[in-house]
């Protein structure tokens, strides 16, 4: 058996891989679906077959950056709604690389339903020595993030 995924028209190619594989069984995967593809190439209907991502799909995570003053490290906070969880990415803030290409530090709420409150969020943070999320009255906090990302929560259901 073997099979692969297709998530968008960049991946149709894989199909082609696929059909070299010696295998009684072959299967496509075609999630997450992030553009419409035409499959019909490899499954020639009359009409042929072209999916499409479905409407309904859930919001994007949310990110929020945050830096205290007198603590080293840049903290990204949010809320995955795919995985149900809130989560931080704490990278070193005096490595030269560009934010997306920092190594990280810790990272917290990988696993689905890891972090399903904010309190726990911090609670985490915490318990790796770290400084837990500020709120509106910590100095330097413009916004209050424990109610960002509970209305991120609440805006994904």
């Amino acid at each position: 058996m073997a099979g692969t995924s297709v998530t968008g028209p960049g991946t149709l190619k894989r199909i082609d891989e696929l059909l070299r594989v010696p295998a009684e069984i072959r299967f496509l995967s075609v999630e997450p679906l992030l553009a419409p593809v035409d499959l019909s190439p490899w499954c020639p209907l009359e009409y042929g077959l072209t999916l499409h991502p479905p409407e309904n799909t859930l919001p994007p995570m949310s990110r929020y950056g945050y830096y205290v003053e007198g603590y080293e490290d840049i903290s990204v906070v949010g809320w995955d709604p795919p995985l149900r969880t809130h989560y931080a990415q704490i990278s070193h803030n005096n490595d030269p690389t560009p934010d997306d290409e920092r190594p990280t530090r810790c990272w917290i709420g990988q696993l689905a339903y890891e972090c399903p409150t904010v309190e726990e969020l911090d609670g985490k943070l915490k318990g790796h020595g770290l400084q837990g999320l500020p709120q509106r009255e910590h100095p330097g906090a413009k916004e209050d993030l424990w109610d960002l990302l509970r209305l991120d929560k609440k805006m994904s259901r």
